[in-house]
């Protein structure tokens, strides 16, 4: 069997279409964004040799199953959102938020400071649209949350021992060991895109604007109310 490929626009009534088929509701759209690609590539190769533009069911299908294996949550969330361009990157940095005030209080150079705009931009366009689509629940935010924290405290303490009279040094430590934790940290017992823990640990460390949950530089809360940075 073979079905013929035509140049359908995506819209509310090809998603309908596309979602008769068996498919997690909650990632609808970004598998036929996936599968609309796919085909366009798929065809293309076709085109350029010579061959007819059509795509047989059992290679869509196999296609599409790989796509939803992509998407199962019992195994790791899915990234909704998209890396932020060099100039999105560029334009956070330099409205000095105060994850970013942060990171400049340890002397953290430009690469991590855009790479942290980036994860934290990301991670909080992908709370959102995991809480809409009901793939994570509230509660289940405030426990991850909650033990990023308890990281937090607990490296703090270590790294503070370890580097207590040189504070930039100790900020670092604390800084890196957390990210590297973050990344083992689950949500709702599922694993996290890479950039997901990160992102979240700088969210923890931006708000209250003046008195922040979390912090690198032993010093940090006195520094924001201060304005050193």
């Amino acid at each position: 069997m073979e079905i013929e490929i035509h140049s359908d626009t995506y819209d509310e009534d090809l998603l309908r279409r596309f979602n008769s088929q068996t498919i997690p509701e909650e990632y609808a759209d970004l598998l036929l964004t996936d599968m609309l690609g796919w085909v366009t590539q798929t065809v293309e190769s076709f085109t350029k040799d010579n061959k007819p533009a059509c795509i047989a069911a059992r290679d869509y299908r196999s296609a599409l199953n790989k796509q939803i294996r992509a998407c199962d949550t019992k195994a790791i969330l899915r990234a909704v959102s998209k890396v932020p361009s060099n100039a999105e990157q560029s334009g956070e940095v330099e409205r000095l938020d105060t994850y970013i005030r942060q990171l400049k209080m340890i002397e953290m150079d430009d690469l991590t400071l855009f790479e942290a705009a980036s994860d934290f931009l990301r991670a909080k366009v992908d709370k959102i649209e995991w809480a809409q689509r009901g793939i994570v629940t509230d509660s289940s935010f405030v426990e991850y949350y909650d033990a990023l924290y308890r990281s937090w405290t607990n490296r703090k303490q270590l790294m503070g021992l370890q580097y207590g009279t040189d504070p930039i040094t100790c900020g670092k430590a604390v800084y890196f060991n957390c990210r590297d934790d973050s990344g083992r940290q689950k949500l709702q017992g599922i694993e996290v895109p890479p950039f997901f823990g990160n992102g979240s640990l700088h969210v923890l460390a931006n708000e209250p604007a003046d008195a922040p949950r979390i912090g690198w530089h032993p010093q940090y809360i006195r520094l924001l109310k201060e304005g050193s940075v």
